[in-house]
């Protein structure tokens, strides 16, 4: 995302903390947040699997989706969206701004 306009954002991770495809876990403000570099655009999911409590980033990317470690619940980074059983509620979706090397995730 372009957009610089950093109300209501909370600092997150520097861009140089992710690596391709591979999740990163952080907390903000108690929120779960997994940030996923993928395709030169970074994404931030709620970090929690919605089937059962699972962290997401001990998982793995596999496409566009990411694979939940427990019971290989799967949902699309890009929406959050639970594509595979046995999720079934889709994951929140949190906005991305990069600013100088900062990503910041608004809430």
């Amino acid at each position: 995302m372009n957009d610089t306009n950093l109300e209501n954002c909370h600092y997150a991770a520097e861009v140089s903390d992710l690596e391709d495809r591979e999740p990163y876990p952080v907390e903000i403000v108690g929120e779960e947040i997994a940030l996923v570099s993928m395709d030169e655009d970074i994404f931030a999911i709620n970090n929690i699997c919605t089937h059962e409590f699972a962290c997401l980033s001990d998982g793995f990317i596999e496409g566009d989706r990411i694979v939940c470690p427990l019971h290989l619940a799967e949902y699309e980074i890009k929406t959050g969206a639970a594509v595979e059983d046995p999720a079934e509620i889709d994951l929140q979706t949190y906005t991305v701004v990069v600013d100088e090397g900062k990503i910041y995730i608004r809430l």
